[in-house]
């Protein structure tokens, strides 16, 4: 399951303002024919857009024994392809939007769901909801796209996988280890170690030397100074509990 929303939506609505709907209604157009092309070459089945959000599936209705590799393919060119449709809002002169993505891999139901007078191609179940709050998240740690535990298992060794945290996001009690499309350092082994032992002071003192070793992941780590400067939780059980959808 690949779970997209546009980031910057609201400053490219007001630059179109009110007597410009048109207008903006073709540019969101074109943002969603830029986000197809990728899922319907790897052979993803686009669900549905949801305003400026996007919901698609690998795996259904045909069987793909590698839907989780082509799921972390499709939302990588799908981040790639929101750069080129940058270019055409930057030669109309509105300002750039960016894109985040959750993946998440686990069992659904897929099929014709709706009421008797309405209904359509779709998709529900737990695997789908997680998908949308690892997409959420990805703001909070800095990242373009976040994927889940069940999904790395699968690609491990196709993708290089960065552990970000351990996670109950908004509404689970239960923790999931999500990662980001990285290579990882031995210096964000030790980070995380400290972390997940609660010596958050630790932790904290080794961000300048985390950032220097990984330069691409500055905007992670200066989220996560920004956590461990609050003080480890009174309760701490080796796992962050998300406060926000």
């Amino acid at each position: 399951v690949v779970m997209t929303d546009m980031r910057n939506f609201t400053a490219l609505g007001e630059s179109y303002g009110e007597a410009g709907v048109e207008d903006f209604t073709k540019v969101m157009n074109s943002y969603m024919t830029a986000l197809s092309i990728p899922i319907l070459k790897n052979d993803g089945t686009l669900i549905k857009f949801i305003g400026d959000a996007s919901l698609h599936i690998h795996g259904a209705p045909i069987d793909d024994a590698d839907h989780a590799y082509r799921a972390v393919k499709t939302a990588l060119e799908m981040i790639e392809a929101v750069k080129g449709f940058n270019d055409e809002l930057a030669a109309l002169g509105k300002p750039p939007v960016g894109m985040g993505a959750g993946v998440n891999t686990g069992e659904i139901v897929v099929g014709n769901i709706g009421a008797k007078s309405k209904f359509g191609y779709d998709v529900l179940g737990d695997p789908v909801s997680l998908a949308a709050r690892l997409e959420s998240q990805t703001k909070g740690y800095g990242v373009l796209m976040i994927i889940s535990d069940n999904t790395a298992k699968l690609v491990e060794g196709k993708f290089p996988l960065w552990e970000l945290d351990n996670i109950a996001v908004k509404g689970k009690t239960e923790p999931v280890r999500i990662f980001a499309i990285e290579q990882e350092t031995e210096q964000h082994r030790a980070f995380l170690s400290a972390y997940y032992e609660g010596k958050w002071t630790t932790a904290l003192k080794m961000v300048p030397l985390c950032k220097n070793a990984s330069p691409e992941m500055e905007h992670y780590y200066d989220k996560m100074a920004e956590r461990l400067s609050e003080g480890v939780p009174k309760v701490w059980n080796g796992y962050y509990v998300a406060t926000s959808k």
